[in-house]
């Protein structure tokens, strides 16, 4: 339990990454252990979350069987040795036992470690995140916020409801004030939403009591948190619509395992063929890696099925947890709703808290006697699925960080290393375009757009279609370069870059009156953020349209 906590807080960024290798090689340890352990006679029983979480790992392979079209290698080593960790610590705790208060100990110590950490960052300006003055082990300060939450939700309960010793005060105590603070610095309205509603709950005899006082604080509070980040909030509405829409394309099943940010790209230019949503709701939208709610993106990507399946775990665990151990509960409660308003659960350190709260509460709940044969042979192939899941992880790991070491390089020396290693990094967005960019610049041209296909399953940003246009230019097949800068600017009408790339193409094709007509369009844009970029590109379509006026002044002069 200690490790799997310990792994949780290393510093941790998306994707492939040392974290995973690291718990598939915990995994493979602790089964080899279980497995000559389990050979002791002591009752061990098979409960509805155990077969729950059976179901859905099995349904997540035959969807990904099925569905074979996006590269989801990662999400199956994932699943896979999460569901991996929920056996092995199942079987932990029921063969060694875990005291609940040492399981609150643990979780406490992990957020007081957070908090530390954030403090110095604060203080040395050690941020992971460029903008923000703390971000915790994590690359922002959105997931460091869920485990502050985490923190306070529980040592909120633990002083309500708990005498606790004097240690015990000043721990929780330290995670109130430390949170508070933290929490203030990251200005997570999703972290503020959750311990707004724990303390609401807390004290629901005074709040009935004073219902009218409580509704008006309430609503001003909603409006404050809505205007606090107006864009950001009508940003995740429209993120929200468009993986609801994702979603009833294929309601029972999903669009499939890894598919959500290809789905959205191509869900966003539905939307925005509408002239009025253009007009009203185009600068708020962006390209994104998450829906920013964690059941709408397992709804988008695995249908009815895996969220009734999620569904019925969550509930049967909270149960168990609200009457067995309800400082856990809460624990639980914080990540869950945190989970509707940002993306914890899509990140590995909050995907294992989850399996060790959810095993937890499988520890409680009655279910078939398994019979002592069968426990080694459970362990023997939880061992080989572990090693096969470390030989595929490792692999990527180590092809991830060939990669970053030639990353924005373009010589031509560089493609027959990017071709060895496509295979192991198709998955990767920026992988993807950066080999189409040195196949671009060494005017391979078809090869380039073949990257950037790839590139469109796993990305919604727009970019990998303008730099299809830029080959299909290239190649002097205008008509699929416009499509492609047509598409770009249809999926993300607030950027101004599609635009100006259709102008510069009909410039380059000697129709005026299209050029024209896209170069008064730039200079009339009203773009999301200004920077110097932007300035360069309406400066070169006012010089173009100055330049177009004087031509013509001249014609009619000579007439």
């Amino acid at each position: 339990m200690i490790c799997v906590v310990v792994l949780t807080i290393q510093t941790y960024d998306y994707g492939w990454s040392e974290l995973l290798v690291g718990l598939i090689v915990l995994l493979i340890g602790v089964s080899a252990c279980l497995g000559i352990c389990s050979c002791i006679k002591e009752k061990m029983s098979w409960s509805m979350i155990d077969a729950l979480m059976l179901v859905w790992w099995i349904y997540v392979l035959l969807q990904v069987y099925f569905q074979p079209g996006t590269p989801c290698c990662r999400e199956v080593v994932t699943y896979t040795s999460l569901y991996l960790l929920y056996i092995v610590l199942r079987f932990t705790d029921v063969r060694f036992g875990i005291r609940k208060d040492y399981m609150w100990w643990i979780l406490q110590g992990t957020v007081v470690y957070e908090l530390l950490l954030g403090a110095w960052q604060v203080y040395a300006g050690t941020s992971r995140h460029p903008f923000f003055p703390v971000t915790g082990s994590f690359f922002n300060p959105g997931p460091y916020s869920a485990v502050v939450t985490m923190g306070m939700m529980m040592a909120i309960y633990l002083l309500l409801h708990h005498k606790c010793n004097r240690m015990a005060l000043w721990v929780n105590g330290l995670i109130l004030i430390g949170g508070s603070l933290m929490l203030a610095l990251t200005r997570s309205r999703s972290a503020m939403v959750v311990v707004s509603v724990m303390l609401l709950w807390q004290y629901r005899k005074e709040v009935r009591r004073y219902k009218l006082f409580f509704s008006c604080l309430l609503a001003v509070g909603a409006l404050v948190l809505l205007y606090i980040k107006f864009e950001s909030a009508m940003g995740r509405i429209i993120l929200w619509w468009q993986s609801v829409c994702i979603w009833l394309e294929h309601p029972v099943l999903g669009n499939g395992i890894g598919t959500f940010n290809g789905e959205y790209g191509m869900q966003l230019e539905t939307f925005f063929s509408s002239s009025g949503h253009v007009r009203s709701l185009a600068q708020y939208a962006d390209a994104t890696e998450f829906a920013f709610c964690d059941f709408l993106q397992l709804l988008a990507e695995q249908g009815m099925i895996g969220g009734i399946l999620c569904l019925f775990i969550i509930c049967l665990s909270l149960k168990k947890l609200y009457r067995e151990e309800r400082v856990l509960f809460f624990a639980f409660v914080a990540l869950l709703g945190f989970s509707l308003f940002s993306y914890p659960f899509q990140l590995l350190p909050y995907q294992m808290l989850a399996m060790v709260l959810i095993a937890r509460a499988a520890r409680y709940m009655g279910g078939i006697e398994m019979p002592v044969w069968l426990r080694p042979l459970c362990f023997i192939v939880a061992g080989v699925l572990a090693f096969c899941c470390y030989g595929v992880a490792k692999e990527r790991v180590e092809a991830l960080q060939e990669y970053k070491q030639c990353a924005g390089l373009v010589h031509e020396s560089l493609i027959k290393d990017y071709y060895l290693l496509y295979p192991l990094c198709r998955d990767n967005k920026q992988f993807l375009f950066d080999f189409a960019k040195i196949l671009q610049v060494n005017q391979r041209y078809l090869d380039s757009n073949a990257m950037l296909r790839d590139g469109i399953l796993v990305s919604n940003d727009p970019m990998f279609w303008v730099l299809m246009g830029n080959n299909y230019r290239m190649m002097r097949q205008y008509t699929d370069a416009e499509f492609c800068y047509d598409t770009a600017f249809r999926r993300m009408p607030n950027r101004i870059y599609p635009l100006y790339r259709k102008m510069l193409l009909f410039q380059e094709m000697n129709n005026k009156k299209m050029m024209v007509s896209v170069a008064q369009y730039i200079t009339e844009f009203q773009e999301k953020v200004s920077s110097p970029a932007v300035d360069e590109m309406k400066s070169k379509a006012r010089d173009l349209l100055n330049q177009e006026i004087r031509s013509n002044k001249n014609k009619l002069k000579r007439k």
